[in-house]
């Protein structure tokens, strides 16, 4: 399950109140806006609404068995709308995680990046520099510049469509991961040239089996992904790749790259 949309509810009510998910057909409305996108996070969250947990948890005593509670409704989802396991208990701690029922889990820090200055950083490079591994980066839309280098274990994703998170360089690749292990999702890459001569991928991976995820990728100049080196085998889902002169994605030097349901304009893969 992805934790965007649990992240995201969480901002409506600090922002707006609890009160905003008082009426429960307007609450379903307000997550179709925040999360429609996630259509199974949207799912079962709003299979959770439907079946009361939401109501639940707003009642139960202060004092209450809160583990319990929480054992209690995700049983319930499971028997009553089939869920699985893993989809019933996130949908629980979702909204109790939501209404301040439990505290949120020790993780991850988590870093807001946008160009509108409504973020811990403007700029997804001062973002990475001052990043520890584990750290997730959630970018929100706008113009970013590229030339970034990814060299340690971070997750970065595009808090909005993709279409509308641009990354892009200029005369330099878009993005560079020399890390075993990262993920980059929801982003627009795109590197291009103006020095005549110059050529760049959009994204150049060296090692490790970082993931790429729902990203458009483009290069004006050479192939958009390029992977090389016998210990880089990344792993890219959902993207779109195009416009690359050559192929979209470029394996050498003994490298591999798994590629499931991508949509490519270029040659596929070298």
């Amino acid at each position: 399950m992805d934790n965007l949309p649990r992240r995201r509810l969480r901002e409506l009510i600090v922002t707006h109140g609890p009160s905003v998910i008082d009426d429960p057909g307007h609450c379903e409305r307000l997550l179709r806006t925040i999360c429609g996108e996630y259509r199974r996070e949207f799912f079962v969250l709003a299979g959770a609404l439907k079946e009361g947990v939401l109501a639940a948890l707003s009642a139960a005593p202060v004092d209450a068995s809160r583990s319990g509670l929480l054992t209690r409704l995700t049983q319930q989802l499971r028997n009553n709308l089939a869920m699985t396991e893993e989809a019933a208990r996130w949908a629980v701690e979702t909204w109790a995680l939501a209404l301040g029922v439990i505290d949120e889990p020790g993780g991850a820090p988590v870093v807001i990046v946008s160009a509108q200055g409504a973020g811990d950083y403007d700029s997804i490079a001062a973002a990475l520099r001052s990043a520890s591994p584990g750290t997730r980066i959630v970018v929100h839309p706008g113009y970013y510049t590229g030339g970034l280098v990814i060299d340690r274990a971070v997750e970065i994703f595009g808090d909005g469509p993709a279409a509308e998170i641009v990354v892009e360089s200029v005369n330099a690749p878009c993005v560079q991961i020399q890390t075993d292990q990262a993920l980059i999702r929801g982003l627009t890459l795109r590197s291009r040239v103006e020095l005549r001569g110059s050529k760049y991928y959009a994204v150049e991976i060296t090692q490790g089996r970082p993931e790429l995820e729902d990203c458009d990728i483009a290069s004006d100049s050479l192939a958009c992904v390029a992977v090389h080196g016998a210990a880089a085998e990344p792993i890219i889902r959902r993207c779109r790749i195009h416009d690359g002169q050559g192929f979209g994605v470029s394996a050498y030097e003994h490298a591999g790259a798994i590629l499931e349901d991508c949509a490519r304009s270029s040659r596929q893969i070298s």
